[in-house]
């Protein structure tokens, strides 16, 4: 009864996703049409001769070669963007089809229907493979989409693009060494500055935030409108290609991919958050996380007392931050203060005293929030009882309510473990209550909701149906996941796919201690930088120092390094104390002078935190934000702009007392040294840098 139970829930919670996912459907219907009536469902022209099919919408051009096939993207007769050669190897074609384990290149394409509505094309393999049908469909005033289909053999299938053609690639998200598959990788920025592989990309622990959208220097977009898994291949040993295949593991019948084209990166972006898409939400999101969240600091327990937190210690690290002069902010409580993972009541030997202890908090100015991961163990008092409502993940499989799964306190392998099913009412129903319960009897303040990734899920978790009937994909558990946290006082999680509307603190992956673009003190701009391009404006940068996972130590000098970064970001989070001995005195000298700076930034962050609500602008973004049309912003991943005035450009290098600094077009003032100007563009090289200092510049003035 337990499982029916939870079936049924489920299907409740999806019949409220078909009506949003119909709503969804009307506004692209109602998005057809521009301004004048202009019809955007139809080409303006389709051309086919024997070598090749010219399609034109608005101010883009799809040119189709037949045989060998490849494509291309130009917009006002400048190409930005074209498909790999049609010489790749098989795997990498422009178009390719994998049956099995065996990657075939579809060569020959022939007109099946020149329909402006929907022409239609018969592309083949020279291998006889079965043919399969691309479809091209007009879907806004310079936005085109692809969609192959008639692959039901097939293990893979789509499309490879030549990186150059973009000149720079940005976009997709959070990219770091990712446990699912094994995957090492860095976040670089832009992404063609190295490359990565994502055999199926999904929400995984590395890609917590990871979208299908994909942005170029020339002004194109590539973004699929799915939870599906995909298989990306960028720049393996430098090839130059960016593979993007459907992986038709969830009864996908056909892979559509849009391409869109505009004026520049930030134009374009700009049209894929104005467009109304069927899986994606509406944006801009209009709304965004509480003043606090921009102005006061969050001090988490984990780097400093891992899983050995309890009251005293609680309240120990409370009375050293305001001994020591900070701002208290906010105190979370990290994990674990609850007796099992999944009883949501503090475990009484190690808090006697909650309401004791969440009341100093408060006398002291601060609030207290709550780690909560969404795993309940078997050994937890609280298992039977959702078992009984059917509150946990079910699965497809014919496998016993509820399956359980390993996660990283389990040894990952370890199934010990049941999961929120927030995909279904009776999720809500059951859990919701409880959390509440910690607001209104101890006054916790809110919750770090951690988790919520693919790999923690059943093998085939039940997570209601599309409107088409097909099961939801796990990546959709993310983003149920973040909505469930947005309704139960949340101030963070940290994972997410189409979940850019949800106005909460999307939390970066745990940080190394290290200097790097493997997910250390460099990644944390660059991958801020990423966040924001597919979506995500509101970004918690992890804990000032990194983790300190066994055997990384944060040195003086990366902690400083550190501070100074996050100083300018509008989110700050600490956890390692500046004050601690190991530390050279300076650390602290310094991180409570650039605390005191940070606050004079309060109003900015505030001003750009309503501009993305409105917009779904980055707070931090990238030079070519606003100097589109300089080329030498494009390709710099080591600086940003707070806005439109400030340009910040952090030392992310051990041992560096100098750096390479770019400033665009206009008059630009030294921060910290107002006598200081300089006339851009222009690259100060060996710029001073020492320890104590950050190199930031306002503008004031344009050429």
């Amino acid at each position: 009864m337990a499982a029916v139970s939870a079936i049924e829930s489920s299907w409740r919670v999806s019949a409220l996703w078909l009506v949003v996912f119909a709503a969804a459907l009307g506004a692209c219907a109602e998005g057809a049409r521009g301004v004048g009536g202009e019809d955007y469902t139809r080409l303006d022209e389709v051309v086919t001769t024997p070598e090749a099919v010219v399609l034109r919408a608005g101010e883009v051009t799809l040119t189709l070669t037949r045989a060998p096939v490849t494509l291309a993207l130009a917009r006002a007769g400048v190409e930005v963007l074209r498909s790999a050669p049609a010489d790749a190897a098989e795997e990498f074609a422009p178009l390719a089809v994998r049956v099995g384990e065996e990657y075939h290149a579809l060569t020959a394409l022939d007109p099946l229907s020149d329909d402006p509505a929907a022409p239609t094309f018969s592309v083949a393999s020279a291998a006889g493979t079965p043919a399969l049908t691309l479809t091209v469909t007009r879907q806004g005033p310079a936005h085109v989409r692809l969609t192959l289909s008639g692959a039901e053999e097939a293990s893979a299938y789509g499309f490879t693009f030549d990186i150059a053609s973009g000149k720079h690639i940005y976009g997709q998200g959070q990219l770091t060494d990712e446990r699912l598959t094994g995957s090492r990788n860095s976040q670089d920025f832009p992404l063609d500055a190295g490359s990565y592989e994502r055999p199926r990309m999904a929400v995984t622990e590395g890609s917590n935030v990871i979208v299908p959208l994909w942005l170029t220097a020339t002004g194109a977009a590539l973004f699929h409108d799915a939870y599906s898994f995909l298989a990306v291949s960028f720049n393996r040993a430098g090839n130059g290609w960016l593979r993007v295949h459907l992986l038709p593991e969830w009864g996908e019948r056909e892979f559509a991919l849009d391409l869109m084209a505009a004026e520049h990166t930030r134009a374009v972006y700009e049209d894929w958050v104005a467009h109304s898409w069927a899986a994606r939400p509406p944006l801009p999101v209009s709304a965004r996380p509480p003043d606090p969240v921009f102005t006061r600091p969050i001090w988490t327990t984990w780097a400093r007392y891992k899983v050995w937190i309890d009251e005293r210690r609680a309240l120990e690290f409370v009375r050293e931050i305001v001994d020591h002069g900070y701002d208290l902010g906010t105190l979370e409580i990290d994990d674990r203060w609850t007796p099992e993972y999944g009883d949501l009541w503090f475990d009484p030997e190690k808090f006697p005293d909650p309401v004791g202890m969440v009341q100093t908090v408060n006398d002291l100015g601060g609030k207290v929030t709550l780690w909560v991961p969404p795993f309940v163990h078997e050994s937890a008092e609280t298992f039977k009882g959702a078992v009984l409502a059917g509150a946990l993940l079910g699965s497809l499989d014919d496998t016993p309510y509820p399956p359980l799964v390993g996660w990283w306190n389990s040894g990952w392998l370890l199934e010990v473990a049941g999961v929120f099913d927030v995909s279904s009412q009776a999720g809500w129903d059951f859990f919701g209550p409880r959390l509440q319960m910690l607001v209104d009897d101890y006054g916790i303040g809110g919750f770090k909701f951690d988790g919520g990734e693919v790999q923690f899920l059943p093998e085939r978790p039940d997570l209601g149906r599309t409107l088409s009937g097909a099961p939801r994909p796990p990546n959709a558990y993310a983003d149920d996941y973040a909505r469930f946290a947005l309704a139960h006082h949340a101030m963070e999680v940290r994972a997410g796919f189409f979940a850019q509307d949800v106005p909460l603190a999307f939390r970066q992956f745990d940080k190394r201690s290290t200097w790097g673009h493997d997910n250390g003190l460099a990644a944390v701009l660059t991958q801020y930088l990423m966040m924001g391009l597919v979506g995500y404006p509101f970004i918690l940068p992890d804990m000032v120092g990194g983790n300190e996972y066994m055997p990384e130590r944060a040195s003086s000098e990366l902690f400083v390094r550190w501070v100074q970064l996050n100083t300018f970001l509008p989110m700050i989070q600490l956890s390692i104390a500046p004050w601690r001995e190991a530390f050279d005195p300076e650390v602290n000298e310094i991180t409570h002078r650039m605390l005191e700076h940070r606050k004079t930034l309060a109003p900015l962050f505030l001003e750009l935190a309503d501009h993305a609500a409105a917009t779904q602008a980055p707070l931090v973004r990238p030079l070519f934000w606003e100097f589109p049309d300089d080329p030498a912003a494009y390709g710099i991943g080591d600086q940003f702009l707070l806005g439109e005035e400030l340009l910040v450009a952090p030392v992310l290098s051990e041992g560096a007392t100098q750096r390479r600094v770019y400033l665009p077009a206009g008059r630009w003032r030294a921060w910290d040294a107002p006598a200081e100007e300089h006339e851009g563009p222009v690259w100060l090289e060996s710029y001073p840098a020492p320890l104590a200092r950050i190199p930031v510049f306002e503008r004031v003035g344009e050429s």
